[in-house]
């Protein structure tokens, strides 16, 4: 389920980023290179390359915000509860 839910928000920011990325080429380079751009196969290699570099991006903050609030969780359940460790 984690992994679905991964994809689905990386898709989501993938067909912002598209369409962001398909504007600011229009408007900096031209409409002839948006249109280039636009083509089938230059399309389908640009939105990859935006869908696993943000596959690779939400991946990656998932495992720093894992280590930081299990951090955190140690250092709180022992400040409230004490020593839980039995010796």
């Amino acid at each position: 389920m984690r992994k679905i839910t991964f994809v689905l928000l990386s898709l989501l920011f993938s067909l912002l980023d598209y369409n962001v990325g398909i504007s600011v080429t229009r408007l900096v380079y031209g409409e002839e290179v948006s249109i280039l751009l636009s083509h089938f196969p230059l399309d389908i290699i640009y939105f990859l390359i935006i869908f696993f570099t943000e596959l690779a991006m939400i991946k990656g903050y998932q495992t720093l915000f894992v280590r930081v609030f299990s951090a955190l969780h140690g250092r709180f359940n022992s400040l409230f509860y004490g020593d839980t460790k039995r010796k």
